[in-house]
């Protein structure tokens, strides 16, 4: 089985989630990096209309409709001007793009990420292509585009991933989001260091890391 299912979908399962960890909230920052078509911030609006959202896209004429719902930037502009977003955001989601930017920009950007987050706050990441049950990449054609568009010799596997989340000093958490039941697991260094016996229990068709600030 593989994770490559209707992004809308997960969308719409992430907007309920939010709801959970923000039960008391009408109002809320959002930072959505990587939109690509806005849908996830159109949703957001619907839900939480008196929202701030923020588009941060690489190619801005995949966001050409988006000004009337939300404020865009292009990724060199949003590297530039980060600092006016410090301690703002009760929301981060990064949907499908962890994996398009390379390991050493990674590290600039979550230290960056972190800094914009609220006390409060919480980033959501969503891996959509990867294998259920053994943590590698498939679809080899798409990701070879996708390696040559962003100059990338290889993908960071879950493992690296999770690792650099310790190293910002995240709380790093996974969930699996069904409809029928919520499995969620707290990720530690022991966790990382031995991912293959956790394997099992953390790919599902709707997986959702999510990271707190410690």
């Amino acid at each position: 089985m593989v994770i490559f299912e209707n992004r809308r979908l997960f969308n719409d399962l992430l907007i309920q989630e939010v709801a959970l960890d923000f039960p008391s909230y009408n109002a809320l920052n959002i930072l959505d990096f990587g939109c690509g078509d806005g849908y996830l911030l159109k949703s957001f609006k619907k839900r939480y209309p008196s929202s701030d959202c923020l588009c941060v896209e690489k190619d801005l004429k995949h966001v050409i409709n988006l000004s009337n719902v939300c404020n865009v930037l292009d990724y060199e502009s949003f590297k530039r001007e980060h600092e006016r977003f410090i301690n703002y955001f009760h929301i981060i989601s990064l949907v499908d793009v962890v994996y398009m930017i390379p390991k050493q920009e990674l590290f600039i950007l979550f230290e960056r990420f972190y800094q914009m987050l609220r006390s409060e706050g919480v980033i959501y990441i969503y891996l959509g292509i990867y294998a259920e049950s053994k943590g590698v990449f498939l679809f080899k054609e798409i990701l070879d585009s996708i390696k040559k568009e962003n100059k990338l010799t290889e993908f960071l596997s879950l493992q690296e991933l999770l690792s650099i989340f310790l190293q910002k000093n995240f709380n790093v958490y996974i969930k699996r989001l069904n409809l029928s039941s919520i499995f969620g697991l707290r990720v530690d260094k022991f966790i990382v260091d031995n991912l293959k016996d956790y394997i099992d229990y953390i790919y599902n068709d709707k997986l959702l890391i999510k990271l707190t600030k410690s």
